[in-house]
């Protein structure tokens, strides 16, 4: 299970590292106005796209070690099969935006994602 466990955040990792780095090159093509997310958009403004950008990157390896590390610790199975299939959810999102902002054609993930944007 515990290989299960670092496999599931790795992928939650690698696939958010695809999304920062797609999102820097899909910003790259225009500008900040591309950005759909409106917080997000605002925060970039103020404090610039690369640190905005990987400062969420951090955020998110730091919160996805700090759960691996307390569901390890718990060896409560159901909290371990928990994190697997959210950690699975995650990746899915997360690389269904990286290859929206690759190719730029949108997916099934991507609309609904677009759908619930809070930051309108």
């Amino acid at each position: 299970m515990i290989i299960l466990l670092f496999i599931s955040a790795s992928f939650v990792i690698l696939t958010k590292w695809a999304d920062i780095y797609s999102t820097l090159r899909f910003l790259k093509r225009g500008n900040i106005a591309m950005e759909r997310n409106s917080f997000a958009k605002y925060l970039m403004s103020k404090f610039g796209i690369m640190i905005v950008v990987w400062s969420i990157f951090l955020f998110s390896v730091l919160l996805v070690a700090f759960v691996l590390w307390q569901v390890k610790q718990s060896q409560n199975e159901i909290y371990q099969w928990s994190f697997v299939v959210v950690s699975c959810i995650v990746s899915a999102f997360q690389a269904s935006v990286a290859r929206f902002n690759f190719t730029g054609k949108s997916n099934y993930l991507v609309r609904l994602v677009s759908r619930f944007n809070l930051y309108k």
